[in-house]
């Protein structure tokens, strides 16, 4: 028995780490190899590429990452093609990830391939959704309504609940805001050395807006972040405002958050924050994100899934152009200083909170994975 595990994304290491442990825990007990990052090693996987090969972020990164890529895509297919893992598990990064299985597939690989965290096909690119059907044994989703769309278009598909709910920190959302002023404010310009260098200027701009108005800002320096881009946060901002520690628990002891749009934005739902959501791209990506959206290839009005729960949206956003310091903090004024405000966006949040599911979604992977890895 073997698996492979292909890893995009900061969290798509912390998932393979998770369903590890769960594998080990339902008595697996053979090798795991692949693109794996430091949380996997540590659940023992052995790493033959790092996942931060696919750390990419918009169309002009992928673009100028594509001669790199497509080496690797021929590389990875080749090794799982000669040692012959029972099992292939392919975590986030769609554009990489499903061009793999396509390969795979083509070239005669008859193992079971699994994918953690499919293709957003309820927002764009649709036609994807026949390739998860024709070349996956089973989907693992994140959230409900992508569940109920991949088994409407007959893609195999399991679910219970967001991997987040497995989390300690998560279990019991804290208290909401109830003073009459914000004492402190998470500023989380994401994990992304491209994410950090296009809300920079955000960032700058909000920073002596809430000094002014006596709000402690904190700067999240994201832990898995380059030093490149680390160096930057620190030479645009006093060091007494930076923080590495986990946005998560960044979030959880301030009062309010403004920051990238992503993983972050269901963190900050589940510790029960109000968020400002941020989203700044290149021009290039940003002419392509508006050309696309003008021709209807993008199927959803919001892009952060705390809003996509709701009835109702739970959080602003701003995206772009609408992205800046002072527009940012003047909605987090207006948060501070309505109660009635601040009652409605939190009766959204329950709301939303309680469509992510219940506990239990890494033992339900461990489970349908090793229908396949046993003999």
């Amino acid at each position: 028995m073997s698996l492979f595990l292909s890893l995009g994304e900061l969290s798509g290491d912390l998932y393979g780490k998770a369903l590890l442990e769960a594998l080990s825990a339902r008595g697996y007990s053979g090798p795991a190899e692949g693109m794996v990052g430091p949380e996997s090693r540590s659940a023992g996987a052995r790493q033959i590429w790092s996942s931060e090969e696919l750390h990419l972020m918009g169309f002009s990164d992928v673009l100028g990452a594509l001669p790199r890529l497509f080496k690797l895509l021929g590389k990875m297919t080749e090794h799982i093609l000669r040692t012959s893992p029972r099992a292939v598990v392919l975590v986030d990064s769609p554009d990489f990830h499903l061009p793999l299985a396509e390969r795979l597939r083509r070239k005669g690989y008859r193992g079971a391939l699994f994918n953690i965290a499919p293709p957003t096909v309820w927002a764009w690119r649709r036609g994807r959704v026949k390739k998860l059907r024709k070349y996956y044994d089973c989907c693992f989703p994140l959230f409900p309504f992508e569940h109920e769309l991949l088994l409407r278009k007959g893609v195999p598909s399991v679910f219970c609940g967001h991997p987040l709910l497995e989390e300690q920190l998560f279990l019991r959302p804290p208290g909401t805001f109830s003073g009459e002023k914000l004492s402190s404010v998470a500023l989380l310009p994401g994990s992304r050395g491209s994410e950090v260098r296009h809300l920079l200027p955000v960032f700058r701009d909000a920073m002596p807006l809430l000094l002014e108005g006596g709000v402690r800002p904190w700067i999240s320096v994201a832990p898995g972040l380059s030093e490149e881009a680390r160096d930057l946060l620190y030479r645009s901002f006093p060091e007494e405002y930076c923080t590495r520690e986990p946005g998560r628990e960044l979030m959880k002891r301030t009062d309010a958050v403004m920051g990238a749009c992503g993983t972050a934005a269901v963190e900050a739902l589940l510790l029960n924050r109000y968020m400002v959501v941020l989203y700044r791209m290149s021009g290039l990506n940003w002419g392509i994100f508006s050309l696309l959206r003008g021709l209807q290839c993008i199927g959803v009005s919001h892009g952060a899934v705390p809003n996509l729960l709701g009835d109702s949206p739970v959080y602003p956003e701003l995206l772009q152009h609408q992205a800046r310091g002072d527009v940012g903090v003047a909605l987090l004024k207006a948060y501070e200083g309505s109660r009635e405000l601040r009652r409605t966006v939190h009766r959204r949040m329950e709301i939303a909170r309680g469509r992510l599911g219940i506990p239990g979604a890494f033992d339900l992977w461990a489970r349908k994975i090793l229908e396949y890895l046993r003999p």
